[in-house]
């Protein structure tokens, strides 16, 4: 795994490539071919004199950004990846992997390896792992993991406190936390919970979430290279650390806005799509929070969601244009601070998917 890992980044510092408009497609729709189709901005609705300026921006206005991905009605319309990058270089995907995460969920509970997300989380470990030190602890269910209500008090380095595993497993050091909330009422953006999620789906499944996304979720799609650590437990990272192609975080994206739809088939519940995409818990002042996704508030209609992770790692997906953007970015505090990405999404290339006539 380190090897693949290493042999990875080593890919990403090597060749460059900035990628043009597509080509004319035959016709814009569900996406569910191996490989995109595209199509010219013009030609799907997009602003495209907006669209070159951007292009002609990016290497300086938006210098943090590595890959920018743009879908409209299921084709692709723009691509830029950073010179000197490798064109198809696995991108640092940051806390992108909740949502990922809480993909595999739906799909578990499809499976009949979970039943139900109103189930206290310790139904589904192993009796090794011990009962919570924090008696409160046994009142949290699945569904309060998906939406960070769990209530355990927060830490502010994840790493900092798995180094204090000593004689306890990361789960053990990660249940016994103390509850500070009573479960369901308190949000809290907490990495460490996240561990406990991907465990819950080590032992529903038998597999860890990297070889269950590989099956159900990343081989429909047709993503075939990725990485994500797992440790010597048999859990992969929940809360960061997956590793994917810019174009591959836009294939997750799609399936989303085509309500888990891929390849002619239902590949994930319509019904968990929608769920996990609506307001679960309060999240912040200026946006709710589904099962690891942001959710835009007051939208009408179906509200725009967004997977986001540190530095400017983001897949927003807004169902009224039809539209799917893809960034990624130096995961950086100095690139997470500049906001590059969230600029880039919201002032520039959401506006220039409503058309010219909107300028």
């Amino acid at each position: 795994m380190l090897f693949r890992i290493l042999r990875q980044r080593l890919a990403l510092l090597v060749s460059s490539c900035v990628l043009g408009l597509g080509a004319p497609a035959q016709g814009a729709g569900a996406v569910d071919a191996q490989a995109w189709p595209t199509s010219t901005p013009a030609a799907q609705g997009m602003d495209a004199k907006a669209l070159e300026t951007i292009r002609q921006d990016l290497p300086v206005s938006f210098a943090d950004l590595r890959s920018v991905v743009v879908v409209k009605n299921g084709v692709l319309v723009f691509e830029y990846r950073r010179p000197g990058l490798a064109p198809d270089g696995l991108d640092e995907m940051q806390s992108v992997t909740k949502s990922v995460v809480s993909a595999l969920f739906g799909l578990a509970l499809q499976d009949g390896s979970l039943t139900t997300l109103d189930v206290p989380f310790v139904k589904y470990l192993p009796a090794s792992a011990g009962a919570p030190d924090d008696r409160r602890a046994r009142d949290i269910t699945l569904r309060h993991l998906l939406n960070l209500t769990a209530g355990y008090r927060q830490e502010s380095r994840t790493d900092r406190l798995m180094r204090k595993v000593g004689l306890k497993t990361p789960l053990q050091t990660a249940m016994d936390r103390d509850v500070v909330s009573p479960p369901g009422t308190a949000f809290a953006y907490d990495d460490v919970t996240c561990y406990i999620t991907s465990a819950v789906l080590t032992s529903a499944t038998r597999r860890n979430a990297a070889d269950y996304a590989a099956e159900r979720l990343f081989g429909p799609l047709g993503i075939t290279q990725f990485s994500w650590p797992t440790d010597r437990w048999n859990v992969s990272s929940g809360h960061s650390g997956l590793m994917l192609k810019a174009r591959d975080m836009a294939r997750f994206g799609q399936l989303y806005l085509q309500n888990g739809q891929w390849g002619g088939r239902q590949l994930l519940s319509e019904a968990y799509v929608l769920e996990s995409t609506r307001e679960q818990s309060p999240g912040r002042p200026h946006e709710r929070y589904g099962y690891m996704w942001w959710v835009a508030p007051n939208a009408v209609g179906r509200a725009p969601f967004t997977a986001r992770g540190h530095g400017g790692q983001h897949i927003h997906v807004d169902p009224a244009f039809k539209l799917v953007v893809v960034t990624t970015a130096e995961p950086t505090q100095e690139s997470d601070a500049r906001r590059q990405a969230h600029k880039l999404i919201y002032e520039r290339i959401v506006p220039a998917a409503k058309g010219p006539a909107a300028r």
